[in-house]
């Protein structure tokens, strides 16, 4: 076997690695991509969910604000009489 022969079987070897390898590669650039775009669906879904139950717990939080604001009410409404008892012995 001459030099050329060696470097032709090399470079014939050396093609068909480049192209299995390019191949695995694009296989897996695929790979990635539909991962890639699953994540992104995920994420998506992720924030809906994050928005409808920040959403629930500020109505929660407002309804229990205005309970408070009216149990206050009361409260001062109840001292102002008792206040008044007191004064008006």
């Amino acid at each position: 076997m001459n030099v050329q022969e060696t470097v032709d079987s090399l470079r014939k070897v050396l093609e068909r690695d480049l192209q299995e390898n390019g191949q695995s590669i694009d296989r897996l650039d695929a790979r990635v991509d539909r991962l890639t775009g699953r994540m992104e669906e995920g994420f998506s879904r992720m924030d809906a969910r994050i928005d409808t139950l920040s959403s629930s717990i500020n109505a929660r939080v407002d309804h229990l604000t205005e309970r408070m604001e009216d149990g206050f009410s009361r409260m001062d409404t109840r001292l102002d009489a008792l206040t008044s008892a007191i004064l008006n012995m």
